[in-house]
C-alpha cells in the first residue's frame, strides 16, 4: 500500500431523530438500538442512521449518506472565456456503495463517488463540493426549487 493511503475508513454515524426533528451523532451502534453521544441509548426505530462517506467537502466537513452536494467548476473554452458551472448531488448508500444521484438533470441518475468525484488528471473534484444541506433538515432541496 502507498505511503499516506488509509486502508480503512473511519466508521462514524449520525442520526436524524424522527420525533425531535434534529440531527445526532451516534456514539453507539446495535441492531436495535443505538447511543447518542452525551444521550441515552435509544429505540433505533425512531431515528434515521446515516453513514459517513469517509470524505469531506471543501470546507473540511465530512460527508454522510443523505448530504446534498453543490459541485462548482470552472469550464474553460479553447478560445479563452471561462464559465462557472455547478451541479447539485444528494449523497446515497446503495448496492454496497455510497453514490450519488444529480438533482438537477445533468449527469447519469446515479453514479459512485469514484465516478463522480475521483481523481483524475491531477484533480481532486471533490475539493471543488461543498455540503448545502440534507435531505432531513432541508428537503426543499431535494425538489429543485431552492437550488
Amino acid at each position: 500500500m502507498s505511503e499516506g493511503v488509509e486502508s480503512v475508513r473511519e466508521s462514524k454515524f449520525r442520526a436524524w431523530d424522527r420525533q425531535n426533528n434534529v440531527m445526532c451523532d451516534v456514539e453507539l451502534l446495535g441492531e436495535s438500538v443505538l447511543k447518542i453521544k452525551g444521550g441515552e441509548w435509544e429505540n433505533r426505530e425512531d431515528f434515521i442512521v446515516m453513514q459517513y462517506t469517509g470524505l469531506k467537502d471543501k470546507n473540511g466537513k465530512e460527508i454522510y449518506g443523505g448530504y446534498i452536494l453543490r459541485h462548482a467548476v470552472e469550464i474553460i473554452e479553447t478560445d479563452g472565456p471561462v464559465e462557472a458551472a455547478e451541479s447539485y448531488y444528494e449523497v446515497l448508500f446503495k448496492m454496497g456503495c455510497f453514490i450519488t444521484r444529480t438533482l438537477d438533470g445533468c449527469y447519469p441518475e446515479y453514479e459512485t463517488f469514484a465516478e463522480r468525484f475521483s481523481i483524475g488528471d491531477g484533480v481532486n473534484r471533490l475539493s471543488d463540493a461543498e455540503i448545502i444541506g440534507n435531505v432531513y433538515e432541508n428537503p426543499e432541496l431535494l425538489e429543485g426549487d431552492e437550488l
